[in-house]
């Protein structure tokens, strides 16, 4: 995705963890409609300066394991065939032969007649300056033969690579790239703007003012102006229903329809609950994207793993009691420890891959994909967008991962930071957006077919 604004590094805002969305559902405010601008509003921008001095490693990332297998489908094209018609003929005096008018400078537009040595010898003539040399001999009873001449066997062999090289050229012009390969989604910030409308939606209702480039983690409790984890809890009921509000991210409609032109059963896999699932379709239907088994449909299925409701669960308006609010925090701290820091999105998303066979999955979030790419076997995955929450890999496992926003500038602490390892041995690969995605996906086909090439 492509904002109005450019990302700067801030020491103190490093990505660490998934939630993958605050909670929606549907609601009966008007649907968004699809914007044609290739960038995302911003919304006034400040920022803390922050202490950041002492850098701080990043935790081993964790192993992750789900027992299953999968299988990439075979992938056919029509093969052009290359017909190579060879013949010879001939005449004699004592039998006639049909002509057409014009040769011999006999017979009639069907005309009978004999030909003689000097007609055959202007057709072999034309013969020698398309194919070759040939000669044209008498061979007993006034029979005249043409005859190739050999050409030895430099000549056969470049003969038969260039149509070596016709077969390729016809069969790449015949070739459709209707493969058949799965190909998984994420559904937000991959189609829809989910974090600009919840950082815009912030700012109106608390009087912030975030900016999409404050949003360096996906666990919002690590980001400058949400406040404590049981804060940001009471913030999500809040600011629930907030999808019908959500502008598409630019491109991903012409994309979507691209890709399935392609041939390419889609499928969205969402960490949303599955009581998004109604809202998830009238907002995909509003943007020309419809979900079933036709031929006009777009999307096959959307998946919902309800990932994130633990740490999500309605609570209590705060009390007076300073105590029970602490408790309360370090429970929910607990809670994305255990579910996010363990890869549960991921491994959750993992499990539906599997049972679809997928062969590529696409997420904003790199802590859903590292227990795609470590599984065994793994599932090729594109990381979408140059966001905040994905400069580099997640983490919720450290101690200072483990402070909200304000405790860590208390104490003067950057959140740890780890590149991201991109490349075909790491199974996963950064697209910045959608057209970089499909020219990916392209490519990624073209591959599999130079693939079955050389096996056919």
């Amino acid at each position: 995705m492509t904002t109005d604004h450019h990302h700067h590094h801030r020491p103190n805002d490093r990505p660490s963890n998934p939630n993958e969305t605050l909670p929606s559902s549907t609601g009966g405010i008007t649907p968004a409609t699809q914007r044609n601008s290739k960038t995302t509003p911003t919304y006034g921008s400040t920022s803390d300066g922050g202490n950041d001095k002492n850098e701080v490693d990043q935790p081993c990332s964790p192993t992750y394991t789900l027992d299953g297998g999968t299988e990439t489908p075979l992938v056919t094209s029509p093969d052009a065939s290359v017909v190579a018609i060879h013949g010879s003929v001939m005449t004699s005096n004592q039998f006639p032969f049909p002509i057409p008018p014009g040769v011999g400078g006999r017979g009639g537009k069907y005309g009978k007649n004999t030909m003689s040595m000097d007609d055959w010898a202007k057709i072999a003539g034309d013969i020698t300056s398309r194919k070759g040399s040939v000669t044209v001999s008498t061979q007993g009873q006034g029979q005249s033969t043409i005859e190739e001449e050999g050409r030895g066997t430099e000549s056969r062999k470049n003969n038969g690579e260039a149509a070596h090289k016709e077969k390729g050229e016809k069969k790449k012009k015949t070739r459709t790239t209707k493969n058949g390969r799965i190909i998984a989604i994420d559904f937000d910030d991959v189609c829809s703007e989910n974090m600009a409308t919840i950082v815009k939606q912030h700012n109106l209702r608390y009087g912030t003012d975030l900016t999409l480039d404050d949003l360096q983690t996906y666990v919002f409790w690590q980001n400058r102006g949400f406040g404590t984890p049981a804060e940001v809890a009471r913030k999500v009921q809040a600011l629930n229903n907030l999808l019908p509000l959500t502008t598409p991210i630019p491109g991903f409609v012409a994309g979507l329809k691209t890709l399935h032109e392609l041939g390419h059963p889609i499928h969205i896999v969402t960490s949303r609950p599955a009581k998004d699932e109604q809202g998830l379709k009238d907002w995909l239907s509003d943007q020309g994207i419809t979900i079933g088994h036709e031929p006009k449909d777009v999307i096959v299925q959307a998946h919902f793993t309800g990932s994130y409701g633990d740490v999500n669960k309605p609570i209590e308006p705060r009390g007076d009691d300073d105590e029970f609010e602490r408790e309360l925090n370090e429970r929910l701290k607990e809670l994305w420890k255990d579910g996010v820091g363990k890869g549960k999105g991921g491994l959750a998303k993992l499990k539906i891959l599997r049972n679809i066979n997928a062969s590529l999955f696409v997420d904003d979030h790199h802590g859903n994909l590292e227990p795609i790419v470590t599984a065994d076997p793994p599932i090729p995955c594109l990381l979408f967008g140059e966001y905040g929450w994905n400069r580099s890999r997640s983490g919720i496992t450290s101690p200072v991962e483990m402070m909200d926003y304000n405790e860590r500038m208390s104490s003067g602490l950057p959140l740890p930071f780890q590149e991201i390892q991109f490349g075909r041995e790491q199974n996963i690969h950064r697209v910045k957006d959608w057209e970089e995605l499909v020219q990916w996906i392209r490519e990624w086909d073209e591959e599999e077919e130079e693939q079955e090439d050389k096996s056919g």
